[in-house]
């Protein structure tokens, strides 16, 4: 089982059960317990909330309120989310900055390790246009230079001859 998998198992088994020791995951998954204690630091890093009991009945558990829905991206999907993700860095959007690097990290952390290294360089590879800082409100000095200034009424116009 690879390390995905695992800690997607332990996500998994977290939300079926309450309480769940170290020494109980690291037996249903075949591994040590460091391994247990460093995938239950990846989910917390995450984003997982996790709660942990000290003491004899202690053990792991989520904190009451999370929820996980079942969704399931293909590779192309999360290469189409990454792409946009990126996009939206190089907007310099300010919208939810803490969520959009969790989903870019969570993203990441599901794709195979070629693709992911690829990804995790996308903005030097994709090459977006840098935009203006604020691109619905252009500065005065870019205006004048881009646009035509409107003539007013009283500008002169070139005399014509009439018949």
């Amino acid at each position: 089982m690879n390390r995905f998998d695992r800690i997607l198992g332990i996500l998994l088994f977290l939300r079926s059960n309450s309480t769940v020791t170290v020494a109980d995951l690291a037996s249903h998954f075949a591994v040590s317990r460091r391994t247990i204690h460093r995938d239950l630091e990846t989910l917390s890093s995450l984003g997982v909330p996790l709660y942990a009991e000290r003491g004899r009945e202690g053990g792991f558990r989520l904190l009451e309120g999370y929820f996980l829905p079942p969704l399931m991206f293909t590779q192309k999907e999360a290469v189409a989310l990454l792409v946009c993700l990126t996009l939206h860095k190089s907007l310099r959007s300010s919208v939810f900055p803490q969520e959009m690097l969790l989903a870019e990290k969570k993203l990441l952390l599901a794709l195979p390790e070629r693709l992911r290294i690829m990804l995790e360089k996308g903005e030097q590879l994709l090459g977006f246009e840098q935009f203006p800082h604020d691109i619905f409100h252009v500065e005065p000095e870019q205006r004048s230079a881009s646009t035509p200034q409107p003539q007013s009424r009283h500008s002169k116009r070139p005399n014509r001859a009439r018949p």
